[in-house]
């Protein structure tokens, strides 16, 4: 308990270094990364007791370095970027709505209740795969076995997966498009919504609910980075963004819950004790691997499997086919198979590998976010970044920096983002 404390005030410190070397931004992802942390650290304190567990002084210090390391990467990102990014007033090029005709967006929702169809044949079938035969009623919990198996195929057939993707971009552009809208000129098309709600109900029967907590955080750092460029970045928002930052996480809480029965993972356990194993356990699970760490068998293993991927297809690699969900551990009457983003780094690259890769990462997020603040950009690269800053928030579940964003999946979105931002709008919008 006192070094979860210990943690807890070296964060409270790094945090407040954090706010004050951005200038107080509270958009900064170094900030961002720390409260992450920090509320998993917080609710391992208080449940500390019921887990009856002992937190090691290893565990504090590569949590505190990473982040450090991290904030290092930002420091010097930031000065790299007001050195080469010159500062200007923020203000809008194109001063006009997006106006998007009832008829276009009638042709995607129709392509993406099509694609809904699709994806709900092929979690039907993977949940036979794992035994099902509840038919519909118990599809989800047998289709997330299968998943978490490594013993089923259960990987996505290669058209669904881009035509899930496009749906998955057409949603951020609506999304766009309603918060510009909103935003800079006071207006709201509720046939905007629609392609949102489609795409809403396709990533509720996915088995997981982490692409909940990216579609909020898209959504949330969206509306924020916009809102600031419409009040010149000033602070005076900060409060507000703070509060609505607030909101997304109670109904990213209010989904987790309700998603958690449809796969049958919070039949057994009450409200508090599933919302702590989800933000709490990582701390444990990363104590818990630190005191007896391993190393991959082959060259990132954890981190590089979409690379590995793509590899095999190629046959380009003698590495045969395997599965990443982590090895559950049981503490008390818990368990848990959430790490933290440090375990997977750890085990491919060690400690000093992971603590470069927190480097890497801070210099990568941080400086786009600078260049966003202080030169003209366009409206596309806003949201191709708010569309991958997802493992700055989810730094205390699991890594999603190598893993997913230097990949041709995270290739394939930004074109798919591009390429119906332009059918969408019709036009490119500009930020002074």
């Amino acid at each position: 308990m006192y070094y979860l404390l210990l943690l807890l005030l070296f964060l409270i410190t790094l945090g407040i270094a954090a706010y004050i070397l951005n200038g107080r931004d509270i958009l900064s992802p170094w900030l961002i990364s720390i409260t992450v942390i920090s509320l998993s650290v917080i609710v391992c304190l208080v449940n500390v007791g019921k887990w009856n567990i002992e937190i090691y002084p290893l565990t504090i210090l590569l949590l505190f370095l990473a982040l450090l390391l991290f904030g290092v990467g930002d420091v010097v990102s930031k000065t790299l970027g007001r050195s080469f990014f010159k500062s200007n007033n923020h203000r809008l090029f194109d001063e006009k709505p997006i106006k998007v005709s009832s008829g276009i967006t009638m042709l995607f929702v129709i392509f993406m209740g099509g694609t809904l169809f699709l994806y709900f044949r092929y979690i039907y079938s993977i949940s036979l795969l794992a035994g099902n035969s509840g038919g519909y009623d118990e599809m989800f919990k047998f289709a997330r076995y299968a998943v978490i198996n490594t013993k089923y195929q259960t990987e996505v057939p290669s058209y669904l997966s881009h035509f899930l993707m496009m749906s998955k971009t057409i949603a951020y552009v609506y999304i766009f498009s309603l918060i510009y809208n909103k935003l800079f000129f006071n207006r709201i098309n509720i046939s905007y919504f629609f392609p949102i709600i489609m795409y809403g109900i396709q990533i509720s029967i996915s088995t997981a609910r982490i692409d909940f907590i990216r579609l909020i955080v898209y959504i949330l750092m969206l509306f924020f980075i916009l809102w600031k460029k419409s009040n010149n970045w000033d602070r005076m928002v900060d409060v507000k963004i703070i509060l609505l930052g607030v909101v997304g996480i109670i109904v990213f809480l209010i989904l987790f819950r309700f998603l958690g029965f449809l796969t049958g993972k919070t039949d057994v356990r009450n409200l508090w004790d599933d919302i702590s194993i989800y933000i709490g356990s990582s701390i444990v699970g990363l104590n818990q691997y630190l005191r007896e760490p391993g190393q991959s068998e082959f060259f990132g293993k954890e981190t590089l499997y979409n690379i590995y991927t793509i590899l095999r297809k190629l046959r380009l690699t003698s590495v045969a086919e395997y599965n990443t969900p982590l090895e559950f551990i049981y503490f008390s009457d818990f368990r848990t198979n959430i790490y933290t983003s440090l375990r997977r780094y750890i085990q491919d690259y060690g400690q000093f590998g992971m603590l470069f890769i927190f480097f890497i990462q801070g210099m990568f997020y941080s400086g786009w976010m600078e260049k966003i603040k202080r030169t003209t950009t366009s409206a596309i690269n806003i949201i191709i970044f708010c569309s991958i800053f997802y493992p700055v928030v989810e730094v205390a579940i699991d890594e999603q920096f190598v893993s997913n964003i230097f990949t041709l999946a995270t290739l394939y979105q930004s074109i798919y983002l591009y390429i119906f931002f332009h059918l969408i709008t019709r036009r490119k919008i500009y930020f002074n």
